[in-house]
């Protein structure tokens, strides 16, 4: 996946102890969220188990008062936008060909 590929590159640390608290990138879920209808889409985001993931991700992209941001999450969801348009584009043409007979 894009997005854990762009974290590790701009945000992990190989010898940290993540006895307590797992890298940012690996905290990255995909998945379809709850209670919503079947249509076949998908979310990505970070996980909230040992601490809340998407804020400091947010904090690392957007940046602070007393760090700048980076944009490594704006950048992975451009990298990913051509791979996922072609992907829709072959179901697609596989479905409209399935109802063509």
């Amino acid at each position: 996946m894009v997005i854990v590929e762009e974290t590790r590159k701009k945000h992990f640390e190989s010898g940290r102890d993540t006895s307590k608290m797992a890298h940012l990138a690996d905290s990255v879920v995909v998945g379809r969220e709850e209670k919503t209808r079947s249509d076949g889409s998908t979310s990505y985001g970070f996980d909230h188990d040992d601490v809340n993931h998407a804020r400091i991700a947010r904090f690392l992209n957007d940046g602070t008062i007393k760090r700048p941001g980076d944009s490594f999450y704006d950048h992975a969801r451009e990298i990913a936008v051509g791979p996922a348009q072609a992907a829709m584009a072959e179901k697609l043409a596989k479905i409209q060909e399935r109802k063509a007979r």
